[in-house]
């Protein structure tokens, strides 16, 4: 899934964030000193004025009650896409939709390691490589109480497979994330899904596919009841509804300001059958929302001054601030998140000699250090240690690093025109900064900070190269369709841009073959390797663990020394802001998408 990380204000610099991080600081530690909660609708200012010239002596503190009991509220950074499981592919609408709707099987969000558990169905067995017979749960009911049974698990995939156009009788665009349940030559992976008794069936498959099951964690493949939806048409974000068997009654979208849930009182009780869960048959809070703070400091204001339970995005500035705060829980783990950011290329337009010589005048340690202060660690590749022994450090050792002799070597060998320039290390030679080899355009939001920052930084950098990087800030809509490949022209528009990439399902496959599969509509670096091809093929078709651990380690260290699609930039460090009175909390995250579920309110806790 790509994704990017929006900030509010164009061309905003770090120097203007610092500064209204120290003022936000200042408000923090007034407020320690009162010893009482103090809000100012920050939020609320910015949203109205999209301003930043605010003086907040001039504005002064309006008290209002932070939310208590058995409300919770969490601040998200932006609205949802989609409220259609089938059509969903960003983290806020799936995060939106786990609250409610429910899958076969799931991950457990009170393991951090996430272990894939049974979830609406109660056990499987392969029958043969092509057919998983499945038992499903008993006595579970959607919210407008239709029973759930093997007729309405068969209409949901009925559902998924016209909606994806894999019955080839769709007229209109498949839903976003059909290419998840297709093969790398594009033919769907489930062939369909077989009803033999009341809460029995079997899912057929068009071919062997290993990871079915992680698969299917997936929210396209969630249960929504057949009752109250449509089997040929999305659900409409703005009007629709969404009746699932989850925890959670989905209760309205507030357009661009909050999604309203009520808590599911005949609700079946959940997968989860660790101690801290065994008490919980329905969920604690009879309330939530979801409230859309989209600019960061805002939403990073809200959890010092206590407004909301849980925040998405904590600002590294602010990160020793929310640290200190007695009243706060800033969860902070030494693992990396399973998501990676880094400079992508179209390797359609950008030739090898280019993509490995720029990705040796990347200065990682400047990205990483001085940039994002150590809160982020360097990628390698599109598989993080976070993936435990999927991850090789063997990749390590063959990485691209800011090397600059090696990076303009590579030019001199691959470009006759620099063939007399000087190799070194010299970050100011002259002879290199007066020469323009090759220009490359580099798309980005101007409403996201790192990556407006990036165009000065790349420019610098790939300066000492002999590239000369044109400026293509546009606005985040216009960016968004040139990444998706809907303007004319599709990925031909793009050649250099920053984005990222987290997991649809915890399968390691899935952070590779979307991306760089020629099968892929997510393959917007447009790579086209025939050897990448015949691994995911391999894969797919393995049943072997230690054989499929190996090839992703081969594909790793392949792409990291020998393709070099993109620079490879960071993981971020698994983290979680919220109030301190909650416990419970389910900290094995999948991405940036959440699970309120787990959640209580340790109703005796003393404020400070």
């Amino acid at each position: 899934m790509k994704s990017f990380l929006y900030h509010k204000k164009n061309k905003i610099s770090r120097k203007v964030i610092s500064k209204r991080v120290k003022e936000i600081q200042l408000l923090f530690f007034m407020k320690m000193e009162k010893k009482k909660l103090t809000i100012i609708i920050l939020s609320i200012i910015l949203a109205a004025s999209g301003a930043w010239n605010i003086i907040f002596g001039v504005i002064g503190p309006i008290e209002l009650t932070a939310p208590k009991g058995f409300t919770f509220v969490r601040a998200i950074s932006g609205s949802p896409y989609s409220l259609d499981p089938v059509d969903s592919w960003d983290s806020i609408s799936n995060s939106i939709i786990n609250q409610v709707v429910e899958r076969l099987w799931y991950y457990d969000w009170t393991d951090p390691n996430m272990s894939l558990i049974n979830m609406l169905a109660a056990s499987e067995t392969w029958l043969n490589t092509t057919a998983l017979e499945v038992h499903l749960r008993q006595d579970v009911l959607f919210h407008d109480l239709t029973p759930f049974n093997s007729q309405a698990v068969k209409w949901n995939i009925d559902r998924l497979l016209y909606l994806y156009n894999h019955t080839g009788e769709l007229f209109g665009r498949p839903g976003f994330p059909h290419s998840l349940f297709e093969a790398p030559d594009g033919t769907p992976i489930i062939s369909h899904y077989e009803v033999t008794g009341t809460y029995t069936g079997i899912i057929h498959l068009t071919q062997p596919f290993t990871s079915l099951m992680e698969l299917m964690c997936y929210v396209s493949a969630g249960m929504i009841s057949p009752s109250s939806h449509n089997a040929t048409s999305f659900i409409d974000v703005a009007t629709g509804d969404l009746v699932g068997t989850g925890p959670f009654i989905y209760d309205e979208y507030i357009a661009e300001t909050e999604v309203r849930f009520t808590r599911f009182d005949k609700y079946w009780g959940g997968p989860f059958f660790r101690d801290t869960m065994k008490d919980m048959k329905v969920a604690y809070f009879t309330k939530m929302k979801f409230v859309v703070i989209e600019d960061p400091l805002a939403r990073n204001y809200a959890m010092l001054t206590q407004s909301v339970d849980w925040i998405d995005g904590v600002l590294p500035d602010l990160i020793d601030t929310l640290r200190v705060d007695p009243d706060i829980t800033l969860y902070e783990s030494d693992i990396n998140h399973l998501r990676y950011d880094g400079l992508e290329f179209n390797n359609k337009q950008i030739n090898y000699t280019w993509r490995k010589a720029m990705a040796y005048a990347f200065n990682y340690t400047y990205t990483i250090t001085e940039y994002f202060q150590d809160h982020v660690s360097r990628s390698y590749g599109p598989i993080s240690p976070g993936f435990g022994e999927w991850y090789t450090a063997n990749v390590k050792k063959v990485a691209p690093y800011l090397n600059l002799t090696i990076a303009r070597q590579t030019i001199v060998d691959g470009i006759p025109e620099a063939a007399a320039l000087p190799v070194n290390d010299n970050p100011h030679d002259a002879a290199w900064a007066s020469v323009s080899l090759a220009t490359f355009n580099y798309s980005y939001s101007m409403e996201n900070l790192w990556p407006t920052d990036l165009y000065l930084l790349l420019n610098q950098w790939f300066g000492r190269i002999g590239i000369t990087i044109i400026d293509g800030g546009t606005t985040k809509a216009y960016f968004l369709k040139q990444v998706s490949g809907y303007l004319p022209g599709g990925f031909n528009v793009l050649q250099i841009y920053w984005a990222g990439w987290g997991p649809d399902y915890l399968d390691p496959i899935n952070m590779i073959q979307p991306l760089f599969s020629n099968q892929s509509n997510a393959n917007s670096l447009q790579v086209n390797d025939p050897w990448l091809e015949d691994q995911f093929d391999t894969y797919l078709r393995e049943n072997d663990h230690a054989v499929k651990v190996e090839l992703i380690h081969n594909i790793s260290i392949y792409l990291a020394r020998d393709l070099i699609p993109e620079v490879y930039g960071i993981h971020n460090l698994l983290t979680a802001c919220h109030k301190a009175d909650l416990y419970g909390v389910p900290y094995g995250f999948l991405r940036y998408e959440f699970y309120a579920f787990p959640l209580k309110r340790n109703e005796t806790y003393t404020w400070h």
